[in-house]
């Protein structure tokens, strides 16, 4: 019988593994979702997500970093 094996899509990913940690420990320290974040940038939520597949440049991190932050003050 053949082996199950789950496709690449599922296979568990940690967080520290994932591009734009930064920007997702941020969410998580502030409590905020990314479809508040999306909504706060002016973008769908399929955007952000599909943004944050890939390692964003410093400085945007930064400036959504900033964003989240002064958001939840």
């Amino acid at each position: 019988m053949a082996e199950v094996c789950k496709p690449l899509y599922m296979a568990e990913i940690s967080a520290s593994d994932k591009p734009n940690r930064k920007i997702r420990e941020a969410l998580k320290r502030s409590g905020m979702r990314q479809w508040q974040l999306a909504q706060l940038l002016g973008i769908g939520e399929s955007t952000l997500v599909r943004n944050l597949r890939a390692e964003l440049p410093e400085k945007v991190q930064a400036d959504i970093i900033e964003l989240i932050n002064h958001a939840r003050r």
